[in-house]
């Protein structure tokens, strides 16, 4: 079992974000699927776009944004295990993907 953590935007913040506007959410991992990778983010983006772009969301979502990651499991053949890739998946400290979606919901 592999567990992965995300931060949750849980309310708009007002001012300064405050640590409880987010929850980091704990939450077991999937087995991969065909052209899926398990990734482990090394950096995550902090942009000033990210607070305008949000207000049209409705929380409590995946916080958006980008982040620097090490593919530590693929199915993928673009993508094998031990690449460095930036990846469109928000904040999400260890998750699942299908990388050719990445991007197709904003």
């Amino acid at each position: 079992m592999v567990l992965g953590r995300k931060f949750v935007l849980k309310q708009h913040f007002k001012g300064n974000p405050k640590p409880e506007d987010f929850e980091l959410v704990e939450e077991e991992l999937p087995a991969l699927k065909e052209n899926e990778i398990q990734f482990h983010s090394q950096f995550l983006s902090v942009d000033p776009y990210m607070r305008s772009y949000t207000k049209r969301m409705t929380p409590p979502f995946t916080m958006i944004g980008s982040s620097v990651a090490v593919v530590e499991e693929s199915r993928h053949p673009s993508y094998p295990k031990g690449s460095t890739i930036i990846i469109l998946a928000g904040w999400i400290e260890r998750g699942v993907v299908n990388p050719d979606d990445m991007g197709k919901n904003s």
